[in-house]
């Protein structure tokens, strides 16, 4: 009986984390070269009095609000959590 609640347990993390660095992954590859990285889980523009790079930092970080929501549910945390733990990945922590 333990030992299926072990494995239930460790299944579950499993997903998780597959999902998580599968998402990792799309975050990285989504970002052009006209915005920058922080480390809370959002881009920035690489140039602020750039228009266009302002309007693509604001729909990638609003696609990903929207998947750091997605996970955030599926977790039972907040988005800011997930956003902070993407970050961290993302610059290297």
């Amino acid at each position: 009986m333990m030992t299926q609640k072990i494995l239930k347990a460790f299944l579950a993390l499993a997903v998780v984390i597959t999902c998580f660095t599968g998402m990792t992954t799309e975050v990285k590859a989504a970002k052009p070269a006209n915005v920058v990285e922080k480390c809370d889980g959002f881009v920035k523009p690489r140039n602020p009095s750039d228009s266009g790079a302002v309007s693509t930092a604001n729909n990638i970080n609003s696609q990903r609000r929207q998947k750091y929501q997605q996970i955030a549910s599926k977790e039972g945390v907040s988005v800011q959590d997930v956003a902070s733990r993407t970050g961290r990945r993302l610059c290297g922590g």
